[in-house]
Parts: C-alpha cells; structure tokens; sequence
C-alpha cells in the first residue's frame, strides 16, 4: 500500500478525489476535505495519475471489505432475533 510519507494511504486520497463531482475536484477543496497539505495532496495525486490500476484496485478491495464487514456484522446481530 502507498502512503504518504507524512500522511495517509494514497487510496484514501483518490477516493475523496473520485468523491467530488468532477466540476468540484480540484487541489483546494481536497486539502478543505481531508486536511491535508496542498503539497500532500498534489504527491498523492501525482501517484494516483502514474499507478492508477493499483490504487484503483487498492479501493475495490477496500469497498470489498467493507461490504464484507458489513454483512458479517449483520449476521451477528440477526442471531440477537
């Protein structure tokens, strides 16, 4: 997984990108929705650009788990009747 050196994964930064309508995506409202530096979110967004595949796959994989988290902890609670 790719991390910022001072911050987090990079999937987590192109999921917030991927999350604002494109007429919205830009460096500034970034930095506005995850706090981040405009120098963080410019690396995490270089690569993104130049490793696409993988951290796109970083973020299915991710919705995977989650979804599977889920369905687990709905389980768990249908034995509660």
């Amino acid at each position: 997984m790719a991390a910022l050196v001072d911050g987090p994964e990079i999937w987590t930064v192109a999921e917030s990108w991927r999350q604002h309508e494109p007429s919205e995506r830009s460096v500034e409202n970034l930095v506005n929705a995850t706090g981040l530096t405009a120098r963080q979110v410019e690396c995490a967004l270089a690569y993104y650009a130049d490793f696409r595949d993988e951290i796109e796959a970083e973020v299915k994989h991710v919705h995977r788990a989650q979804r599977e988290a889920r369905a687990a902890w709905e389980r768990r609670r249908a034995l509660n009747g």
